[in-house]
């Protein structure tokens, strides 16, 4: 498992790390290009990696391994210790030595469901509780995004910052439908959305994708489990029937002691 997550952590740092470069360095290039389609570079909001995990604890290791992967960030990384304080390992969270490994391994550490941590980063920092609205990486519980997004019928609902996911990652899926498997369900019908407001949106940078409502076909989907079934691979009838460019990769994870990758 951990060996998964560094993967997929690696993923969302070089999307989360493209996207600094651009905006660090890019608008003067813009300017001068006389490539229209070469400035349309932006989407909707900030934010482009989504990571559904189903514990504190799980979160707690993406970051900590998103911290040792963002080049120059992790020297000096905003509200570091009040993250420790509510996503780190408690005293009492040690092994259970009546639980078999497996249960350990998955329950060990804050196994609270219900959370939402955006973060941004920059040349010299990282922050981390940062508006979704100015978050490059957001990672929630399903059951913590859904208070936010809520579902059809709903009359207060917030769910433009997920207008410009390029990267979802589904994290244990198996675990998740163990929850309620109706929040997961819920949340991704919303991701690339397209906004309600258009406030701050710089229209001539736009994406040709997100401008013309495609952007799910573009957007890269990736579910973990520890096993195959019906509800993680219907996660992918979600989005548009016409996504030919769309593919299914099952991570079959064997949990071991150590939750190695099988």
């Amino acid at each position: 498992l951990k060996a998964c997550q560094e993967v997929l952590s690696n993923s969302a740092v070089s999307n989360a790390a493209k996207r600094r470069k651009k905006n660090d360095g890019e608008p003067a290039k813009i300017e001068e290009s006389s490539d229209l389609l070469a400035s349309c570079d932006s989407g909707f909001t900030r934010a482009r990696v989504l990571i559904l995990c189903p514990f504190r604890s799980a979160c707690h290791e993406i970051v900590r391994m998103i911290m040792k992967l963002f080049p120059g960030s992790s020297k000096e990384v905003g509200n570091a210790k009040r993250f420790e304080e509510e996503f780190g390992p408690q005293e009492d969270d040690g092994a259970d030595s009546e639980k078999p490994a497996d249960w350990n391994h998955l329950f060990q550490g804050n196994s609270d469901d219900r959370f939402r941590l955006g973060m941004s980063f920059s040349r010299k920092k990282m922050k981390l509780y940062t508006p979704f609205d100015r978050s490059d990486i957001l990672i929630c519980s399903p059951l913590g995004l859904r208070t936010i997004t809520g579902a059809a019928g709903d009359r207060k609902r917030e769910f433009d910052f997920l207008s410009s996911i390029e990267v979802c990652i589904v994290d244990r899926a198996d675990v998740l439908a163990m929850q309620n498997w109706e929040h997961v369900q819920e949340v991704m019908k919303v991701v690339n959305h397209r906004p309600n407001h258009l406030k701050g949106i710089d229209i001539t940078r736009l994406r040709p994708a997100f401008a013309d409502g495609k952007a799910r076909q573009f957007r890269q989907t990736v579910v973990t489990s520890a096993g195959q079934g019906m509800d993680p691979e219907a996660l992918f009838a979600l989005g548009p029937k016409d996504n030919s460019s769309q593919t299914s990769t099952n991570l079959l994870q064997k949990w071991r002691g150590g939750g190695g990758l099988a």
